[in-house]
C-alpha cells in the first residue's frame, strides 16, 4: 500500500523553479546533479528519477548522503548486485557501509544501508532516502515491482530516487547523469527479420556478419534465451567452423564450469554462444554482440537494453555493434531501441558526445 503524503509544503514550490512543465529539469541550470539531488531531499520531494546508460560508475550520490549522516537520516541504497562488491559507493569509506543480508541484520543511522531487492523485502524499517540503482547490476524487476517496494518502505516524508536507463515515476523530477567518459554514442540495435529455423541454421547475413567479425579481429557474444538454444547454436556453429573459426565457445548458465569463458576472454578473436546474462564482459573489445530470437519471451526490454549494453565503444571507428536476430520485430525490441536512442540524443544535445 503507498503511503499518503501531503505534498502543499512550500519547500517544494522553490523547487519547481528547477522543472519544466513536464518535470524535466531545466537545462539552464548551473548546478551539478549532485546539488541537484541534494536540493530535493531537502526540499522533501518524494520521487526523483534519475535517467543514465548503464554501468556508469560516476559517484553522484556522496553529497546527498553526507547531509543524511549530519541529520542523522536513515539511508537504504538498493542494488541487484554482489552486496560484497558494493563499488559503486565510490568515495563513500567503507566503514560507511551497512550490508543487509541475513535475517538478523539491522539497519541503522550513520550508514549507507545496503541490499537487493529480494532482501528489501522482508525489511520492517522505513526510510528517509531510498536509491534503487539499475544502471549498476542487472535489472531484473519490473517498473511496478521497484514502485511498490519503494513507496512500502520509505517515510512518509522521505526521498525516493530510481537511477535507471528510463523514468520509473511518471510525472516526477527527471535528472539526467550522462556519461562523461564515453563520448561516443551508445550502440543502438540493428535488427535482422529471417524466416529460417535458426536452430537449425543461419541465415547468409548472419553467416556473412560473423565472418566480416573474425577477419576484422572482433569477439562476437551470441546471446540465446535458453540452455537448449545455446547448445543448439553452438553445435550448428561447431560443425561449419571449418569456413568461421575453430575459436567457438559455449557458457550455459549454471554449469560451473567456466574453461570456455576463459579461453574466449584469452583469445584474440573468437564466438561465444551463452544464456548467461550475467557476466559483464566490460573488458573485451572490440566486441560485436548478436541476440538470436530476440523475439522469445524470455527477453524483455530491460534485458535487451542489458545485453546491448555489453558494447564498450571507445571511438565511432570502432564499428562495434548489436544485431537483434529474429522472425518479427516485438514491443521489447522497440522499447530498448527507443531507450538507446533516447540517451543518445540526450547526450548529443547536451554535448557530450564527441563526433
Amino acid at each position: 500500500m503507498e503511503n499518503k503524503r501531503d505534498n502543499s509544503y512550500v519547500g517544494r514550490r522553490d523547487f519547481m523553479s528547477l522543472i519544466k512543465s513536464n518535470r524535466e529539469v531545466v537545462k539552464v541550470s548551473k548546478k551539478s546533479i549532485e546539488d541537484m539531488i541534494l536540493d530535493g531531499a531537502k526540499q522533501k520531494l518524494h520521487k526523483i528519477n534519475i535517467i543514465s546508460a548503464l554501468n556508469n560508475k560516476e559517484q553522484i550520490f556522496n553529497t546527498v548522503f553526507n547531509w543524511c549522516f549530519k541529520e542523522n537520516k536513515k539511508i537504504l541504497y538498493i542494488i541487484n548486485a554482489d552486496i560484497e562488491e558494493v563499488k559503486i559507493l565510490g568515495l563513500i569509506n567503507e566503514s560507511f557501509i551497512n550490508c543487509i543480508e541475513g535475517e538478523n541484520d539491522i539497519a541503522y543511522t550513520g550508514k549507507v544501508n545496503v541490499c537487493t531487492h529480494s532482501r528489501a523485502l522482508f525489511l520492517k524499517g522505513k526510510f528517509d532516502l531510498i536509491i534503487y540503482d539499475e544502471i549498476n547490476s542487472r535489472p531484473r524487476y519490473s517498473n511496478e515491482s521497484i514502485k511498490k517496494l519503494m513507496n512500502y518502505i520509505c517515510n512518509n516524508y522521505g526521498t525516493m530516487i530510481s537511477y535507471s536507463m528510463e523514468s520509473i515515476f511518471h510525472n516526477e523530477l527527471i535528472l539526467y547523469n550522462l556519461r562523461k567518459d564515453k563520448q561516443v554514442p551508445i550502440a543502438e540495435p540493428r535488427i535482422m527479420i529471417t524466416r529460417v529455423n535458426i536452430e537449425e541454421e543461419i541465415p547468409m547475413s548472419v553467416y556473412e556478419y560473423l565472418e566480416w567479425s573474425i577477419n576484422t579481429n572482433k569477439k562476437v557474444i551470441i546471446y540465446a534465451p535458453d540452455d537448449e538454444k545455446t547448445d543448439n547454436i553452438y553445435k550448428y556453429l561447431s560443425n561449419i567452423d571449418h569456413k568461421l573459426t575453430k575459436n567457438i565457445f559455449k557458457d550455459i548458465t549454471g554449469e560451473g564450469n567456466k574453461k570456455e569463458l576463459s579461453k574466449f576472454l584469452l583469445a584474440e578473436y573468437g564466438i561465444l554462444v551463452t544464456n548467461d546474462f550475467n557476466e559483464n564482459y566490460y573488458g573485451v573489445h572490440p566486441l560485436n554482440v548478436m541476440i538470436f530470437f530476440a523475439d522469445n519471451d524470455n527477453f524483455n526490454y530491460k534485458d535487451l537494453v542489458y545485453m546491448s549494453s555489453k558494447i564498450n565503444r571507445r571511438s565511432v571507428a570502432d564499428r562495434e555493434e548489436v544485431i537483434f536476430l529474429c522472425n518479427s520485430e516485438t514491443e521489447h525490441m522497440d522499447r530498448c531501441k527507443n531507450i538507446l536512442r533516447e540517451l543518445n540524443k540526450r547526450a548529443w544535445e547536451e554535448g557530450v558526445l564527441k563526433l
